[in-house]
């Protein structure tokens, strides 16, 4: 699973860069056979004043599917990455059972 990290507004410190990288490969190791690259986008929206401004977006390219885009917004970026790949992970997981439902269909449509 290729993994990209960008941010905009910080500088990316090794110990988020970690802590990133870590959740993504945990949350998303259950369909990382069909996951092609993740893009995970950092930002710090108001710079050092504070507030919820600090916003995770995860882009995912499952095989033969759209491209999902997860987001979330908080007051402390680790929080945020934490919320963000645990959506990720649902909303991948979704996406794939609903990919089997749907050739398991096919098939008894094709058997009848």
């Amino acid at each position: 699973m290729d993994t990209v990290i960008q941010t905009q507004g910080f500088k990316l410190t090794p110990a988020l860069e970690q802590y990133t990288r870590s959740r993504i490969r945990k949350a998303l190791a259950c369909c990382a056979d069909n996951i092609e690259r993740v893009v995970v986008r950092l930002k710090d929206i108001n710079g050092p004043k504070g507030g919820v401004d600090k916003h995770c977006s995860v882009e995912i390219k499952l095989s033969r599917r759209p491209i999902l885009v997860i987001s979330k917004a908080s007051g402390d970026m680790y929080h945020s990455v934490q919320q963000t790949t645990k959506k990720a992970a649902r909303t991948a997981l979704r996406q794939l059972k609903r990919r089997r439902v749907l050739r398991l269909k096919r098939n008894l449509k094709v058997k009848d």
